[in-house]
């Protein structure tokens, strides 16, 4: 197995080249402090793992460049490694395999290497993928899902924090937006609303990940990969990308969140 692994500050590059050598003695690692670098490894040979910053000086960072990765290797695994966690939207926009928040630990470094290894590789993955933890938001390959009405969106992350649960209008009313579900008026727009959310997801090729069924709602858990769900199952993975945040621009949201944080 061949890893790159490239960050601008010479310790920490060490201190993951250190770790690597004890975790994988007989694999082939190289270490870079800087973008070019690695592009001139990689004109003249090809690489299982990429271990990258994500921030770098200069115009091309950890995201751009693990971009340009793929374009040459399709297979290449990404794990990315930062000091910001607001990056980690930008990194499964990128369907990073791996996400590390700095200081790195080797144990959490050796885990998840683990489990980048176990994963499909970029081409053969085809599920949508729904990030929870921090702002809410859905990819389809290497896009973002677009939503034309952002209560749409918002229905759609209640399905998902219902974990398949049939949904109805009357309690979409009551959780959205605080009414007993008795308003013809708006039980007409959620409707609206529920119209303009499928036809967003099947314009991003994932319509079948929403079922209908005489009027109530329900996301197909099985058709999708969450952090939140891996995070529920015990992946050690999902949990070291949970900081406390969950879908951070609902407020219904609070209630998931609070039973996901340790006890005081």
């Amino acid at each position: 197995m061949k890893i790159i692994v490239m960050d601008d500050e010479r310790l920490q590059l060490d201190t993951i080249l250190d770790y690597i050598a004890e975790l994988y003695p007989d694999d082939e690692v190289r270490g870079f402090t800087g973008v070019s670098g690695v592009l001139d490894y990689a004109r003249e040979n090809t690489a299982d793992v990429a271990i990258l910053d994500i921030s770098m000086p200069g115009n091309i960072n950890g995201i751009s460049l693990g971009e340009m990765l793929r374009q040459k290797n399709k297979r290449i695994k990404l794990l990315y490694c930062t000091g910001h966690a607001d990056y980690a939207v930008d990194a499964f926009r990128m369907h990073a395999n791996g996400y590390l928040q700095k200081p790195i630990r080797k144990e959490e470094l050796a885990a998840e290497l683990q489990y980048v290894l176990q994963m499909p590789v970029y081409g053969n993955i085809n599920k949508p993928y729904i990030h929870t933890f921090g702002n809410f938001d859905v990819f389809v390959d290497d896009c973002p899902v677009t939503f034309k009405r952002s209560k749409s969106k918002e229905i759609l992350a209640y399905l998902a924090d219902r974990e398949g649960s049939w949904v109805s209008n009357r309690e979409l009313a009551a959780v959205l937006w605080e009414e007993n579900g008795s308003d013809q008026a708006l039980s007409k727009y959620i409707t609206v609303l529920v119209r303009s959310l499928i036809l967003d997801l099947e314009h991003a090729g994932a319509g079948h990940i929403v079922e209908r069924k005489r009027g109530n709602l329900r996301l197909v858990t099985g058709e999708v990969e969450c952090d939140y769900y891996d995070y529920l199952k015990g992946d050690s993975q999902a949990a070291s990308r949970f900081h406390n945040e969950y879908m951070n621009q609902y407020s219904w949201a609070e209630n998931t969140l609070a039973s996901l944080l340790p006890p005081l």
